[in-house]
């Protein structure tokens, strides 16, 4: 009530349509114009054109990163699982061809020979001694090569080696109605055999080419002794020449596989 009993007023200050509006309803009276809707949530500003390159440049280096390491990892990977699960053998790297004879062991065969390493590349091995030639004669010469083997998925090193040795152990297919060799030497590693090929035809008889094969575990071993064997008049003995190769690859292949057999695997 007004000081004089009557209906009180509006407050001081205001006045009209204004006093008379509700305060407490939304958007009425002095808050905003009688029945507006609500003001629109402020808007959000998303990432700027920069922030959506570096973006994209780190999905794509991802992506590279990803393509790499399945290149490089997983077929690597598979590999090695292969070959860690493969039998590896008694030998699980080549031996050395040129520790599988003493000096004093090949002076037998060669006077003043001279050592020549071929080195190991991968599973093998290649060792060469040759004796110095004179008056335009040629060298002797003997040559060892080893090959290690390794299993393959069901199939043992041995089994592979063996396999092979089987293929290689084969004299050269006739020549002039002459057969080759193919001798088996017990007593030399696994399996050892000798073959005779008839490369060459002298006076209507063969001369056989010898070569000495070895099988100790999963390594095989080709011997190849040439001697070079000249007659009184100074001309090259053929014949004296591959009956000194095969006796000579036999002595040498005792010592060969027994220092494969007893060399760390």
């Amino acid at each position: 009530m007004g000081p004089h009993g009557g209906p009180a007023g509006p407050p001081p200050g205001l006045s009209g349509p204004a006093a008379a509006a509700d305060p407490g309803g939304p958007g009425q009276g002095s808050w905003g114009p009688p029945g507006g809707p609500p003001p629109p949530p402020p808007r959000r500003s998303g990432p700027s054109p920069l922030a959506w390159a570096l973006i994209a440049v780190g999905a794509v280096t991802v992506i590279l990163v990803v393509v790499v390491a399945v290149f490089l990892i997983v077929p690597n990977g598979s590999f090695s699982r292969t070959q860690e699960s493969a039998d590896q053998g008694k030998f699980g790297k080549v031996p050395d061809a040129c520790a599988t004879l003493a000096d004093a062991d090949v002076a037998k065969v060669l006077t003043r020979a001279g050592k020549y390493p071929a080195g190991s590349t991968g599973g093998t091995s290649i060792c060469r001694w040759e004796s110095p030639g004179s008056n335009n004669r040629s060298p002797s010469t003997l040559e060892v090569d080893l090959t290690r083997f390794a299993g393959t998925d069901g199939t043992t090193a041995e089994s592979a080696a063996h396999q092979r040795f089987a293929q290689m152990a084969r004299p050269a297919p006739p020549n002039e109605g002459f057969t080759g060799i193919q001798q088996t030497i017990p007593g030399l590693g696994d399996e050892a055999t000798l073959t005779g090929s008839p490369n060459q035809i002298t006076d209507g008889k063969p001369v056989y080419d010898y070569v000495l094969w070895i099988r100790v575990a999963n390594v095989t071993a080709k011997v190849t002794y040439i001697p070079r064997v000249y007659g009184a008049d100074g001309s090259l003995d053929d014949f004296a020449g591959q009956t000194r190769s095969r006796s000579g690859e036999l002595d040498m292949g005792t010592h060969i596989a027994y220092n494969i057999a007893t060399s760390s695997p």
